[in-house]
This record gives C-alpha cells, sequence and structure tokens, in this order.
C-alpha cells in the first residue's frame, strides 16, 4: 500500500472494522485512541488474532474501551483449544451478520498482519458476501477496494522457494507459465524464481490489471525491480499470499555445440544456453499478446463503438504488422533457428526458415495485409456503428489469434526441452526444430484470415 492510505474515514460517524494479526494490533490502537479522543459516533470493531491469551497487547485499555462501549472486540486464539483463528471468528453467524451490516453502512475496513494473515481475512470477506448477496461476492471485494474502503498494511519475511515451510509446493517450467496470461486460465507471473497466481491481486493491488497485466505469463523479475517494487515493503508483502510453487530447475549437464550464426560466425553453445534463448522467444511472443490489449476511456461501456476506437484498432493493428509480426519473424528468430539447427540438425541450412518466411510474405495475400490497415486508417472517418464494430472485432481477433498460435508453436520446443533435459538434443532434436518449422505455417495462416477479412469490412 502506499503512503498515506493506511487511515482513519472523514466522517467520524463511519464505522471502522479491523483485522490484526498479532502485532498487528499496533496501528489500530491509534486508531482506536484517536477515534476516542474526538468523539467518533462511529461503530469500532477489532477482531484479533493472537495464539495464546497472555499474547494480548494492551489488554487493560482494550477492556476499558470494551466496558465504555466504544470497541466490539473479538479474540481468536490459535494455540488455546478450542484453536481458531480469525477468519473462524468472522464467519459466525452472529458476527457474520454484523460484518454485512457494517459493509452495508459504508465502514472502512482494515487488514494488519501477515500476508497469509490478510489473504485468509480477504477470502473469509468473500465467503460473508456470498452468504448474503447474490451478486459476485469476489467483485463485492473488489468494489470496496475502488471505493478505498478496504485498505492493507502487510509485512513479511520474504523466504525462497526452497526454505522449509513456504507455501506452495508446485513446480513448473516456462510452458506452462505462459499459459496463464489470460481471463480464461488466469493469471501468473514469475519473480526470482517463484510462481504467483495474481489473477485477484491484479484487482487489489494499486496500479491493477494496467501494471501486472503487462507481465502475466512471463518471468517479470527484472519490470518488477524496474519499478522499485522490491524496494516497497508494501508491496512485496503482499506476494507470499499468491505464491503457488518455484518455477523447475532443469539439469542440462555440460553437453554443447556450435552453430553458424550470420552476423557472428561458428559460435560455441551450451544446451542450458539454448534453452535460455528458446524461452526468450516465448516470453517475448507472450508480452507482445499481452500489450495488444486495448485500453477503453473510463466510463465507456465496452460494446460502444465509436470513431476514436476505430481509428485506435487501426493503429494499433498497423503497429502489430510493422512491429510485432516483423519483431516475431525477424533477426531473433532466425538466429534461433541457427542456433538450434547447429545443434539439433547439423545438416539444415541456417538460413532455411528466413528463406521460408521470406516466401510466405511475398505473397499477394501478405501484400494485401498490409494494405489493409492503410484503408483502415480512413476508414473511421465515414463508418457507421455497425461497419466499425465489424473491424475491431476482427483485427483484434486475427492478431490475437495470430500470437496465440506463434506462443504455442515456440512451446513445443520448450516443452521438449522440459521434458528431456541433458538428452534433449539426442531424443528431441527433431521435434525442436519441427517446432520453428511451423512458423511459417502460422503466418500464412494469418495473412490468408486478413486477407479474407477484408472482403467483409468494404
Amino acid at each position: 500500500m502506499r503512503p498515506g492510505q493506511f487511515r482513519l474515514p472523514e466522517d467520524p460517524a463511519c464505522p471502522i472494522v479491523m483485522f490484526a494479526g498479532g502485532t498487528g494490533i499496533a496501528p489500530f490502537r491509534a486508531f482506536l485512541q484517536e477515534r476516542a479522543r474526538v468523539g467518533a459516533r462511529g461503530e469500532n470493531w477489532l477482531f484479533l488474532g493472537i495464539r495464546t491469551s497472555d499474547e494480548l497487547l494492551y489488554r487493560d485499555e482494550l477492556e476499558r474501551l470494551t466496558d465504555d462501549g466504544r470497541l466490539e472486540l473479538r479474540v481468536a486464539l490459535s494455540r488455546e483449544e478450542p484453536r481458531v483463528r480469525v477468519p473462524d471468528v468472522m464467519e459466525r453467524e452472529e458476527n457474520a451478520a454484523d460484518l454485512w451490516r457494517l459493509l452495508g453502512a459504508g465502514a472502512s475496513v482494515y487488514i494488519c498482519g501477515r500476508a497469509a494473515f490478510a489473504h485468509s481475512v480477504t477470502e473469509a470477506l468473500v465467503n460473508i458476501a456470498a452468504r448474503f448477496d447474490d451478486g459476485d461476492a469476489r467483485a463485492f471485494l473488489r468494489r470496496l477496494v475502488a471505493e478505498r474502503r478496504l485498505m492493507q498494511d502487510v509485512f513479511t519475511t520474504f523466504a525462497a522457494h526452497t526454505a522449509p515451510g513456504v507455501a506452495g509446493v508446485g513446480l513448473y517450467g516456462a510452458s506452462e507459465l505462459v499459459l496463464h496470461n489470460d481471463d480464461e486460465r488466469g493469471h501468473w507471473l514469475a519473480i526470482d524464481d517463484n510462481v504467483y497466481d495474481v489473477t485477484e491481486l491484479m484487482h487489489l493491488h494499486p496500479g491493477g490489471p494496467a501494471t501486472l497485466g503487462e507481465n502475466v505469463g512471463v518471468d517479470a523479475s527484472r519490470e518488477w525491480r524496474a519499478v522499485l517494487h522490491h524496494e516497497n515493503a508494501d508491496v512485496s508483502a503482499l506476494l507470499p499470499a499468491y505464491k503457488i510453487g518455484a518455477i523447475r530447475r532443469l539439469d542440462f549437464g555440460s553437453r554443447w555445440g556450435i552453430a553458424l550464426v550470420r552476423g557472428d560466425g561458428i559460435v560455441y553453445v551450451p544446451l542450458r544456453d539454448l534453452f535460455r534463448a528458446w524461452v526468450r522467444s516465448l516470453y517475448l511472443v507472450v508480452e507482445m499478446k499481452n500489450a495488444l490489449r486495448a485500453p477503453l476511456t473510463v466510463g465507456d461501456d465496452p460494446e460502444e463503438i465509436n470513431a476514436l476506437k476505430v481509428q485506435y484498432a487501426a493503429n494499433a493493428h498497423a503497429r502489430f504488422l510493422e512491429a510485432y509480426l516483423d519483431g516475431a519473424t525477424g533477426d531473433d528468430l532466425h538466429r534461433l533457428f541457427s542456433l538450434t539447427v547447429g545443434l539439433c540438425a547439423p545438416g539444415e541450412p541456417v538460413d532455411g526458415l528466413r528463406r521460408e518466411l521470406a516466401s510466405v510474405l511475398e505473397t499477394p495475400e501478405a501484400r494485401l495485409m498490409r494494405d489493409f490497415s492503410e484503408r483502415a486508417r480512413l476508414l473511421y472517418l465515414e463508418a457507421d456503428e455497425e461497419q466499425g464494430r465489424r473491424f475491431c472485432t476482427l483485427v483484434e481477433e486475427h492478431d490475437r489469434r495470430f500470437l496465440a498460435e506463434l506462443k504455442l508453436a515456440v512451446r513445443d520446443g520448450v516443452r521438449v526441452f522440459e521434458e528431456l533435459e541433458a538428452t534433449a538434443i539426442d531424443e528431441g532434436a527433431d521435434r525442436i526444430v519441427a517446432s520453428l518449422n511451423t512458423v511459417p505455417g502460422v503466418v500464412s495462416a494469418f495473412t490468408k484470415r486478413i486477407t479474407e477479412a477484408q472482403a467483409r469490412v468494404p
């Protein structure tokens, strides 16, 4: 959370609900003192989780506030019988009803504690919303965040994925990570070899989908540091609650080979470096797909088509052809092909893929495809809504489909490395090369679909 967000509501009549895990009670003591000083009429509720009753801090102060009717205190003791935790207390029938009443009355909600504690409290709030409301319970929680009524001050000791007791024991390869960058499969990302499912965090993070959405499906360690999140304890502390596992480490032994690369001549290529080159290419395609999301003006109906959106779609498609298509099939891909055939198919021409792609991109369909975006730039000036909708739908559908198919083609090669590791060259060379040889077919299918689409947009 950014500094200054964890504060009391301006209206002293507004109820507040506080959830504290252990020493997380500290800021709430100040809250209660301030509310008492100004004579705030709003209800004050505190759900406190501690291990034993001996650990209850500020006991006399809390009991005095409770006796004076200024505080409703609920304590959960996790190491005394019967053992209960704060979510258990929250979901008791009488407490759940009161919490729902307070939320309906505009209460501000505060959570202070470790990441796992904060996650368990938010899940309990979702369960309570689902119990009392027929609507989308998670959407209700997101509205609280959007209205600045749900605030968290989370702390943790970040632990490496190898540390004992760390939540999340799944091991994942890059081929699994890249599948999770959309609403259908969820949103995952990797940071420092740990894997996080940030599907829900995207709606609770201050930057929202715009920040995290650019980095889902890939290793986001570099970007995480670039925006200084690793130095921001409030942001970093949220991560462990969403950890699902770690990136699986592969053993390629000391296998190596040589390759002939345009501009570099003969180069020495360790097998582990070839694998990394494949993963970089795969992540590049995923990043392109993430960047292709078209933003909407705040307040716009997503289904409404106007001149600005048609113009944006035309420009985005032109940029896609100039940057994404050419970038995805350009020098980096050809270098990857040269390195790959050097180790996996020494007898195959190193420029074979370059020639095949050049042949595809010189076809009449490919030339018409590039003309399409130029004609579309003018379409918005005179298009009716239905024609504009058809254009926007077509270009987005085909551009996304191309990147999805390209991702799967490169992913097939990465999966061979993950499956066979040190024996990838011996047992999987043909499959690795074959995955790259499907790229011209993917490009050809894309050009034909765009050509066919032109007939449907006069």
